[in-house]
């Protein structure tokens, strides 16, 4: 299975099954959803969807340290995950320059 890329754009390879929608920091601390979909930042489709993380490598980090059985879990996620370089990626860029444009 592979993701449709947000806008309509060619299939990336990446398997969207397990995706979630998040934005996390600073910046997603202080972002208002529906202004965010206002202005393009966001699109449309994904803005029922996202959710605010605030944190959450602080809240990561202290999950770990608070459980051990989730440490396991995680060491078997992180050896089943890969590195996808967006920047190595023609259709990525193509698009991402599109959408530049609002």
């Amino acid at each position: 299975m592979s993701a449709r890329v947000i806008g309509g754009g060619e299939p990336v390879g990446i398997c969207g099954s397990g995706i979630v929608d998040a934005v996390a920091g600073g910046f997603g601390s202080y972002l208002d959803i529906g202004n965010a979909g206002a202005i393009g930042l966001l699109p449309a489709e994904l803005l029922t969807k996202v959710r605010i993380l605030g944190n959450a490598a602080l809240s990561g980090a202290s999950m770990l340290l608070l459980s051990v059985p989730l440490r396991g879990e995680i060491e078997v996620l992180a050896r089943r995950t890969e590195t996808v370089s967006l920047a190595a990626n023609p259709t990525f860029a193509e698009e991402y320059m599109e959408r530049m444009l609002f």
